[in-house]
């Protein structure tokens, strides 16, 4: 027995199939934004009920949710503290420079997820061959990590320049960041976004890092309550950004993927429903409750980008969706 649950703002869609039955049982519920797992878990005894069946013989849920995009555009993140190299604080707001309304003498720039005060400049350097030219000031990132603890914050990004090349310091930052915050909140860009361009490495670390507390207590629970309606063997598979899918483990250490999770599933039954048909072009569009996002297929294979752009902000990480 296999169970596809994609939860959004508005409704969560439920999608039973037995495989020795050869049979597919649908479901649509209202969703409860404010504890998404309760639709989860009604949805799925809802379905089981319906198909005759029970939890326990569930051995698959494949899980789509728009959990991490609508709390970006809604900016319900986390108070996330971010440390950068010595000299690199306005990495954020300077960004690529990009001007989306070049004569809107009244545009209004989109705050960064972090504001500036909890942004700390650490002395460190690392060159653009992988070299330390300046060894990490130990006390200094200490003094750093403490003074954002004392403010509040509860998840936390680091981004040196060039880690991607040689990540020394960010693991020994990270390291010592466990005396001040979960291991489980901190997040390193060269484990997140080992690629090049600082700004962008930056800001998907830091998605990744605004989201993390919301991404992991919601797993957690949703864990434990299946596990009380006996539907522990179940595997449970979240859909990332990819089109693909992430262990629920996983996805507590890379949640920046989660964004268009549900929406991602969708573009790839479009492309597989193009293909069926033999229609070269497709243009996919998904209206949601909250969003409405577009993508685009030739010859049944769905676009790719590298980079994303959600509530102002670009990020990267291999999305096939566009809009």
């Amino acid at each position: 027995m296999k169970v596809a649950i994609d939860t959004g703002g508005t409704f969560t869609d439920i999608l039973f199939f037995d495989e020795e039955k050869n049979t597919l049982w649908p479901l649509k519920i209202p969703s409860t934004p404010a504890h998404p797992e309760k639709a989860f878990l009604r949805g799925l005894l809802e379905v089981t009920d319906v198909a005759q069946s029970k939890p326990a013989l569930i051995t698959t849920i494949i899980h789509g949710t728009t959990l991490v995009t609508n709390a970006l555009l809604q900016q319900n993140t986390a108070k996330t503290g971010l440390l950068v190299t010595a000299g690199f604080r306005d990495l954020l707001e300077i960004g690529r420079q990009d001007r989306p309304e070049l004569y809107n003498l009244q545009v209004e720039k989109q705050p960064p997820l972090v504001p500036r005060e909890l942004i700390q400049e650490i002395p460190e350097r690392i060159g653009p061959d992988g070299q330390v030219l300046t060894e990490l000031d130990g006390p200094a990132a200490r003094r750093a990590l403490r003074r954002l603890h004392q403010e509040g914050v509860k998840t936390l990004a680091v981004s040196f320049l060039f880690s991607f090349l040689n990540p020394r310091h960010e693991q020994k930052l990270g390291q010592l960041a466990r005396e001040f915050f979960p291991e489980e909140h901190i997040f390193l860009s060269s484990q997140i976004s080992p690629e090049f361009r600082e700004y962008e490495r930056t800001s998907t670390t830091v998605v990744a890092a605004a989201v993390a507390p919301l991404v992991v207590d919601y797993l957690k629970v949703l864990l434990k309550k299946l596990n009380q309606i006996g539907c522990s063997p179940a595997e449970i598979f979240i859909m990332h950004s990819g089109g693909g899918t992430l262990p629920a483990k996983e996805a507590t250490r890379h949640p920046h993927q989660l964004i268009e999770s549900g929406p991602a599933a969708g573009l790839i039954a479009a492309a597989h429903w193009a293909k069926l048909l033999q229609l070269p072009q497709v243009i996919a569009f998904d209206m949601g409750g909250t969003t409405a996002k577009a993508g685009v297929i030739f010859d049944g294979k769905p676009q790719y980008t590298v980079d994303y752009q959600v509530g102002g902000e670009i990020h990267r990480g291999g999305k096939n969706y566009g809009g």
